[in-house]
């Protein structure tokens, strides 16, 4: 008899062990809530490996150049009229963040009719496929933020994309 009780409870034991070592862990890669980190890529980098970046979540530092019939990401390192990224914000909070650099009443906005701001951001890079992006599908890149992490002026000493 002492057997058969020995027996249960080791097979019960058993059971509980594998089940305990069976359980998915919370945060499994398969699962559809776990993301990877944001790939850092300096801007130019970015642009200059293009296809290695296509759709990935990228973090880079970047201007964010604004006005009333244009706006675009560029770096003065690297500017030229093909490197320019068409940018896309979804989140409010996002905006209500640039805000804050992007209003009408700053001099460089009377003066240039433009307004830039200096970003860290996060956010989805694709290139071009069949058509481009933004106004009159003209820019190679989208850059979809997702996050900005910092924002500063930009000198009226750092040169503008044209």
């Amino acid at each position: 008899m002492k057997c058969v009780i020995f027996s249960i409870m080791f097979v019960f034991m058993l059971s509980l062990f594998q089940s305990c070592i069976s359980t998915k862990p919370e945060y499994s890669r398969n699962e559809q809530n776990y993301s990877e980190p944001p790939i850092y890529v300096a801007f130019c980098e970015l642009l200059n490996n293009a296809e290695t970046f296509d759709g990935k979540e990228i973090q880079t530092t970047a201007i964010l150049l604004s006005g009333k019939e244009s706006g675009f990401l560029y770096d003065p390192q690297c500017v030229s009229e093909e490197k320019l990224v068409w940018f896309d914000i979804k989140n409010d909070l996002e905006n209500e963040k640039l805000s804050l650099y992007l209003r009408p009443d700053l001099p460089e906005y009377k003066f240039k009719g433009v307004l830039r701001v200096r970003i860290e951001t996060s956010g989805i890079f694709q290139t071009k496929k069949d058509k481009g992006f933004g106004h009159l599908n003209g820019f190679n890149y989208l850059f979809t933020i997702k996050q900005i992490e910092n924002l500063a002026p930009v000198s009226s000493e750092v040169p503008y994309p044209w």
